[in-house]
C-alpha cells in the first residue's frame, strides 16, 4: 500500500467545508464523520477521530485522528488545525492554504532492521497526489506545519523523535532525533520523490577484521526504481598499519541500494569508492541477505596506502560473487599496475621498478567453517605480464583439513630473449648490468606440498636455454681473468670486507692436479652429490632442502650447488634477498657454459672460506697442517669439508686443539659415505682417528658439546651429507 498523513489530508477540504455550512455541534460533528467515513473509502484504510469542530469561519480542527485499525493504526495525530484560504472559504470546494498538526506518530512494521523500515515508510508514499473529492484537482498542496512527531519502527529497525517539518510548495525541512540506530539530532530536505537526510552524529555498523561502516545520511529516492543511497560512508580500521584493513580504514563511498527486490529477492546496487591515496572504484551488481553479485571498475587506485614499502596506481575490472551461506567467494577479472616501485631488504638491496604489469585471472576463495584461520585458495587461468613477456599460474591454498596442501604451476611460453631481458624491472638485477641476450626462452615449473606427506613433495622445472646467448653484460662479470689474476671479495657478518688475490698465475693457486683427488670427491659426497651430472641447478637438491626446511619449520638448509656458491664468491654478495638469488642463477648458467666441471672444481677449492680470514684450500692445509694440499691425509680432508657449511663457527676447534665429539662423529659418517661410494677403502676410513688429528697441539679446557648446548644465535647447521 502506498498511504500517507498527506493521502488523508487530501480529503479534509471537504469535512471542513461540510462544516463550515453546519452551525450547531451535533451538525459538525455528524458532517465529521461523514467526511472521515469518505476519507476512508478511498484510502481504503479506517480513519476515526474523537472529535471534529470548528473555530471562527476559517479554521477548523480535529483531534485524536487516526489511520488504520485501531489495535495497529498506521498513523496517529493529537491534533490537526487547518486554515481555510479566503479566496475558497464559501465556495463549494474549500481547500486550506496551512495545515498545523501537533502529536504525529507514524507507526511503521518493517523487518528489524534500518533498511526494512525504510521500505516500509516509502510504501506509505502515494506515487501521485489524489484526485477527486474535495481535494481540488490542480489546486496547490497547503503549508504544513508538523511537530511534536515521532517514528517508530515496532520491530526495532528504526525510531525517531522530536519531529518537525515544514512544507511548502512542494518542498519540504524538517529535524529529528534518530534514537535508534543512535545518530543524534538530523536535519532533512526534499519533496515526496527525493528524501535527503544528515544527521548530526554517525551511525556505526561493526564489520570483520577490525572494520566499521561510519555514516551519517542518507538519500530516499522514489521512482521507477526506488533506491536508498548513502553518501560518503567511510570504513574505520582499528588494526595494525600494513594489513588489509589499516589499507581499507581510509575508505569511502557512495553506496546506493534498491528498495524494490526483483523476483530472485535481490536488490540492485551501486558503489562509489575512494580511497584516501587516490583513485576510485566504481561498482555496480544486485544483493540480498544471501549472495552478492558486483562488477567493479578500478581507476587509478594509489597503493601508496598498503605499505610504506610499495607505491604505484592500480586500474582494472573485477567481478565478486559472493555466496554467504556456502561461504564462498568468486573474483574474476584484469588489473593493471603501472609505475610499480618497491623497496623491500627481502627483494633487493635497493628500489626495483619503476615498471608496469598486469594481473589476471579466477581467484575461488572458500571458508567451509568460521575458524578465520580455515579456508581455501583456487587460481584458476591466471595470468601475468611484464612488457612482452607472459606468464601462465594456476594452483591453490587449502588449509581447511587437518594439514596444509599447497599446489602451483607456472609458464612462460617461448619469447624473444631481447623481450624478455627488456621486461627485467629495473634494480632487480643491478650487478649484471647492461644485461642483453638473444635467442628463445621458456620455462615450466610445477610446485605440490602435502604437510602430511612431506616426503611427497613435487618441485619441478624445465627451462628452455638451449638458443640462449649473452649479447651485453656488465664488465664485473668478466670470465677471462679467471684464468689469469683476480680478486675475490668476501663481506663478513660482522660488516668486515676481506679482499683477496688469487687467480691461477697469482702465488697462491693450487692447480687441480697439486689436490689430492679424495678432496674434490669428499665436497661433492657432502655439498652436492649431482655436481658431475646437473647443469648448475639441482632441482633434487632444491627440492631436499624445501623438505628439509618444511620438516624443521625454520631456515635449516639452502639448496645451492657447489657452481652457485662459487658464482656467489666470485661477484655477488652472501645478503638474501630475491635478486641477489635471481643473479646468482644467470651467473651459474654462465660459469656452466664457460668451463669444464674440473675447471669449475677448482676455482671453488680456490676460493671457497675453510674459517675466520682462510680462504683456499691452499690456506686451508697450511692454516690447520702445516702442510701442502697434496699431503692431506683422508682424516685431514674430512675435517676440511665438514667445515664447509659454517667454516667460522666450527673452525674454532682449531683453537681448542680437540675435535669436538659430534664433529668427530660427521667426519667418520663422510669417510664411510666416500667408502660406500667407492672412492675410500674402508680399511682406511676405519683407521680415521679425528680425535688424534692434533694429537701434538696442546690440549685446552674443553667445551660444551655444540649439538647439547649451541651458542647463542649460532646454532650448528644440518648435516648436507643427509641429502645425499
Amino acid at each position: 500500500m502506498r498511504r500517507t498523513l498527506l493521502t488523508l489530508l487530501g480529503g479534509l477540504p471537504l469535512l471542513l467545508l461540510l462544516a463550515g455550512l453546519t452551525f450547531s455541534g451535533a451538525a459538525v460533528e455528524s458532517a465529521g464523520q461523514r467526511a472521515l467515513a469518505k476519507i476512508e473509502d478511498r484510502i481504503g484504510l479506517p480513519v476515526s477521530a474523537d472529535r471534529v469542530f470548528l473555530e471562527g469561519a476559517d479554521r477548523a480542527g480535529v483531534e485524536r485522528l487516526r489511520v488504520g485499525p485501531a489495535e495497529a493504526p498506521l498513523v496517529t495525530v493529537r491534533q490537526v488545525w487547518a486554515d481555510i484560504s479566503e479566496s475558497t472559504r464559501w465556495s463549494l470546494s474549500p481547500w486550506p492554504d496551512r495545515l498545523r498538526l501537533r502529536g504525529v506518530v507514524v507507526h511503521v512494521h518493517g523487518d528489524g532492521t534500518a533498511e526494512g523500515a525504510l521500505k516500509a515508510l516509502r510504501d506509505m508514499v502515494p506515487t501521485r497526489r489524489p484526485s477527486g473529492g474535495g481535494g481540488g484537482q490542480g489546486r496547490a498542496l497547503p503549508a504544513v506545519e508538523l511537530d511534536d512527531g515521532r517514528l517508530i519502527d515496532h520491530s526495532g529497525g528504526l525510531e525517531v523523535q522530536d519531529l518537525k517539518v515544514r512544507f511548502l510548495e512542494g518542498q519540504f525541512t524538517g529535524e529529528a532525533t534518530v534514537t535508534h540506530p543512535p545518530m543524534g539530532p538530523c536535519t532533512f530536505e526534499g519533496s515526496k520523490d527525493r528524501v535527503r537526510v544528515q544527521c548530526s552524529e554517525s551511525m556505526h555498523l561493526s564489520l570483520p577484521g577490525r572494520l566499521q561502516v561510519v555514516g551519517s545520511g542518507l538519500e530516499l529516492e522514489r521512482g521507477d526504481e526506488p533506491r536508498v543511497t548513502l553518501p560518503g560512508v567511510r570504513l574505520v580500521s582499528t588494526a595494525e598499519d600494513g594489513s588489509l584493513s589499516a589499507m581499507l580504514g581510509g575508505l569511502s563511498a557512495d553506496l546506493t541500494v534498491g528498495i524494490e527486490a526483483g523476483a530472485d529477492g535481490s536488490r540492485p546496487v551501486r558503489a562509489r569508492l575512494s580511497l584516501p591515496g587516490g583513485g576510485q572504484i566504481v561498482g555496480h551488481g544486485r544483493a540480498d541477505r544471501r549472495k552478492v553479485e558486483v562488477r567493479a571498475d578500478v581507476s587509478g587506485l594509489s597503493l601508496d596506502p598498503v605499505h610504506a614499502t610499495v607505491n604505484g596506481q592500480l586500474s582494472g575490472g573485477l567481478t565478486v560473487m559472493v555466496d554467504l551461506e556456502a561461504r564462498r567467494a568468486v573474483l574474476e577479472g584484469d588489473a593493471r599496475i603501472e609505475r610499480f616501485r618497491v623497496l623491500h631488504p627481502a627483494l633487493a638491496e635497493g628500489p626495483v621498478g619503476p615498471f608496469n604489469f598486469g594481473i589476471g585471472g579466477r581467484l575461488t576463495v572458500e571458508a567451509p567453517t568460521k575458524n578465520p584461520k580455515k579456508i581455501k585458495l583456487v587460481l584458476e587461468d591466471g595470468r601475468a605480464s611484464i612488457g612482452e613477456v607472459g606468464v601462465k599460474l594456476s594452483g591453490f591454498v587449502d588449509n581447511t583439513g587437518e594439514t596444509l596442501k599447497v599446489a602451483a604451476e607456472a609458464t612462460v611460453p617461448p619469447v624473444d630473449a631481447g623481450l624478455a631481458t627488456r621486461a627485467v624491472p629495473p634494480g632487480l638485477l643491478p650487478n649484471l648490468q647492461p644485461f642483453r641476450l638473444a635467442g628463445r626462452f621458456g620455462f615450466k615449473g610445477k610446485l605440490a606440498i602435502d604437510m602430511a606427506d612431506l616426503p611427497a613433495t613435487v618441485l619441478d622445472a624445465d627451462v628452455d636455454l638451449k638458443t640462449l646467448k649473452v649479447e651485453e653484460i656488465s664488465d664485473e662479470i668478466g670470465f677471462g681473468r679467471l684464468k689469469r689474476i683476480f680478486y675475490t671479495r668476501f663481506e663478513m657478518p660482522d660488516g668486515e670486507v676481506i679482499v683477496r688475490e688469487t687467480g691461477p698465475q697469482s702465488g697462491r693457486w693450487t692447480p687441480l692436479d697439486l689436490i689430492p683427488p679424495l678432496l674434490p670427491l669428499a665436497v661433492t659426497a657432502q655439498e652436492d652429490g649431482g655436481f658431475y651430472r646437473h647443469g648448475g641447478v639441482s632441482m633434487l637438491h632444491l627440492r631436499g632442502s624445501l623438505v628439509r626446511n618444511l620438516e624443521r619449520g625454520r631456515f635449516a638448509r639452502g639448496g645451492s650447488t657447489l657452481t652457485m656458491q662459487l658464482a656467489r664468491n666470485l661477484f655477488l654478495n652472501r645478503r638474501k634477498t630475491l635478486s641477489r638469488k635471481l643473479e646468482e642463477l644467470v651467473v651459474t648458467w654462465l660459469l656452466e657454459r664457460s668451463f669444464t666441471k674440473d675447471e669449475l672444481m677448482e676455482l671453488y677449492l680456490n676460493v671457497v672460506e675453510f674459517g675466520d680470514h682462510v680462504f683456499g684450500i691452499g690456506e686451508a692445509a697450511r692454516h690447520y697442517f702445516h702442510k701442502a694440499p697434496r699431503d692431506l691425509t683422508p682424516t685431514e680432508i674430512a675435517f676440511l669439508v665438514r667445515l664447509l657449511p659454517s667454516p667460522r663457527f666450527y673452525g674454532k676447534q682449531f683453537e681448542r686443539g680437540k675435535v669436538d665429539a659430534s664433529y668427530g662423529k660427521r667426519m667418520k659418517a663422510l669417510l664411510k659415505r666416500l667408502v660406500q661410494r667407492g672412492s675410500l677403502s674402508a680399511e682406511v676410513a676405519e683407521a680415521s682417528n679425528p680425535d688424534l688429528l692434533w694429537n701434538g697441539l696442546q690440549e685446552q679446557p674443553a667445551v660444551p658439546d655444540w649439538e647439547d648446548a649451541p651458542p647463542e644465535g649460532a646454532p650448528p647447521p644440518d648435516d648436507p651429507l643427509d641429502e645425499w
